[in-house]
């Protein structure tokens, strides 16, 4: 009998969650029924459902050493994107750090509020998202590099917290208008096939290296030429670009740049994808984090050179 007992408590043991173990004499705080350390620095919340934000609030007071807290979804938080970038913002100031999952809706897209690199890896064939869908992205203000190609995306106002934005692909969509791009310090930009007319919110970005807007309706480079950086440029298969228009500006600057293309009917044929820069983009967003352009990839990173690769 002794021994059946004893097998019971072993087996409840191992079924059970483990209980936190405090220290003797510890400071303990309550959040929604739970205590907690009050001397962590960590406080992870990933599937507790918050009933009320100012008790919340105040035992995050009572944690003096607190740097850090993270929360699940909006479901699982009861907390939607609007109050935690609030409560982000508040305790920013107070030095720490608040995260959570943002899901995309109607999807099973998730990208983490502190994410620097998302993608939605999507072909030409992909079943697309709308703007709503993608407009949460707003939240995830630390994004450095951002894939939304191929998508029904019409205005990118939602895009104006982003102000770290280095990598933007937003091509196969339906934009008219990029000025919300105008204080992003964007390295690589890729707009092919949109509607865009004006490109003038690019003009002096010094940052710019990589620039595809084959198939929109751009037909003044005069901002091509106040980009002291751009490298690589694609304006294929524009019906409002002229050969003249195209000729002077590669009289000018064609020497300074390492490839060019205004002729091609498909916008990534000639060598886009086929780059060193886009084999680093590749690979941040496999990887779902922001890699510099002078990164050195080994071979397990390459992914677009992987006999495997979907994308």
């Amino acid at each position: 009998m002794k021994k059946t007992l004893a097998m019971l408590l072993c087996l409840m043991l191992l079924l059970c969650p483990a209980l936190p173990v405090f220290a003797e004499g510890a400071a303990m705080v309550t959040i929604e029924k739970t205590q907690y350390d009050a001397s962590l620095e960590r406080l992870e919340l990933p599937r507790v459902k918050i009933t009320s934000l100012p008790a919340l609030e105040e035992a995050m007071a009572q944690m003096p050493n607190l740097t850090y807290i993270e929360f699940g979804t909006q479901n699982q938080s009861g907390l939607d994107n609007e109050t935690l970038a609030d409560l982000r913002a508040r305790w920013a100031e107070k030095g720490v750090k608040v995260v959570w999952t943002i899901k995309l809706p109607r999807t099973d897209y998730t990208c983490r509020s502190d994410a620097t690199a998302f993608s939605t890896l999507h072909q030409t064939n992909s079943k697309r998202l709308e703007g709503y869908q993608v407009a949460v992205l707003q939240y995830a203000t630390e994004l450095r590099a951002l894939d939304l190609g191929h998508n029904w995306i019409f205005d990118i106002d939602w895009i104006e917290p982003l102000k770290e934005l280095r990598v933007l692909i937003l091509s196969d969509n339906r934009i008219t208008d990029i000025s919300p791009l105008a204080d992003k310090p964007l390295e690589y930009l890729e707009m092919f096939n949109n509607r865009v007319k004006d490109i003038s919110c690019l003009e002096g970005k010094e940052t710019l290296i990589d620039l595809n807007l084959c198939n929109t309706h751009v037909g003044d480079l005069s901002v091509l030429y106040t980009l002291p950086n751009l490298k690589r440029v694609w304006m294929g298969d524009i019906d409002e670009l002229t050969k003249d228009t195209v000729n002077a500006y590669l009289a000018e600057k064609g020497d300074t740049l390492e490839a060019y293309n205004f002729t091609t009917k498909y916008p990534t044929e000639g060598g886009w994808r086929t780059h060193d820069r886009y084999e680093i983009i590749k690979a941040m967003f496999f990887a779902g984090e922001y890699i510099s352009f002078d990164t050195q990839l080994d071979d397990s990173q390459k992914i677009y050179l992987r006999k495997d690769h979907k994308y």
